[in-house]
């Protein structure tokens, strides 16, 4: 009897472990456990896209980096510019007359063709000169008035071509009228300011086709009355010399 007992509690054991043999999963005592496969990372790869790499942010430049020497140079190069633009704002014609006076006198310097319309003005004043003595003052005769500016410019500048003749300082035929008042501005300091004055306005005339305003009238009365003065001081010291 006792041996039976035995027999049942060693059954009872055994029927337990097998139990929780299946429940662990399945398996027999004693068999080993099976380990999960690990997944492949090339074949998960391969199945779904990388996401594309993140943009750097756009970041503004650290002025911090800056030295004051090169704020001060970027703030000069701006009054340069401000500068600039005003002076063109100002005095965009005399820039044009400028460059249309220099563009005309490379062409003719490589043997090209004026504009016909300055052609046609240049083949007037390279004329051999009447004297002086054919030019009446117009703000002493009183004809001023009753003159255009641009008929004033180009009666002043015939007169200073023949005044010059007289002087063994004539105008050369290859000549510009800016370069004119140059070479007269060193020979004859005392009109140099109204010679040069009046050479602008005979080239916006002649290249830019800009007529001059009145403004002009002082400095012309001016040359005028200077070029009159040497001719009379010319002429009482011919007449001393003659008495």
């Amino acid at each position: 009897e006792t041996r039976r007992q035995g027999d049942r509690e060693s059954g009872q054991q055994s029927g337990g472990q097998q139990g929780s043999a299946q429940q662990s999963g399945g398996q027999p005592n004693g068999a080993p456990n099976a380990e999960p496969q690990p997944s492949n990372p090339s074949q998960n790869s391969a199945a779904q896209p990388s996401p594309p790499a993140p943009k750097p942010p756009l970041r503004l430049p650290d002025v911090s980096k800056f030295s004051l020497a090169t704020w001060i140079r970027w703030l000069m190069w701006a009054v340069l510019a401000a500068a600039a633009i005003i002076g063109f704002l100002i005095y965009h014609k005399q820039v044009i007359a400028f460059v249309r006076q220099l563009w005309a006198e490379l062409l003719s310097l490589f043997g090209g063709r004026k504009p016909k319309a300055a052609d046609a003005v240049e083949s007037d004043v390279r004329e051999p000169p009447r004297p002086f003595a054919a030019f009446r003052n117009p703000f002493y005769a009183g004809n001023a008035g009753r003159m255009s500016p641009d008929q004033l410019v180009r009666y002043t500048f015939d007169a200073l071509e023949a005044w010059t003749f007289e002087r063994a300082a004539a105008r050369r035929r290859e000549e510009t009228p800016l370069e004119f008042a140059e070479s007269l501005s060193q020979r004859f300091p005392a009109i140099s300011g109204d010679v040069r004055q009046l050479a602008r306005l005979y080239s916006q005339m002649l290249y830019a086709r800009t007529p001059p305003t009145r403004d002009c009238l002082p400095a012309l009365q001016r040359l005028w009355d200077e070029m009159s003065r040497t001719v009379e001081r010319s002429g009482r010291a011919e007449a001393a010399v003659r008495g």
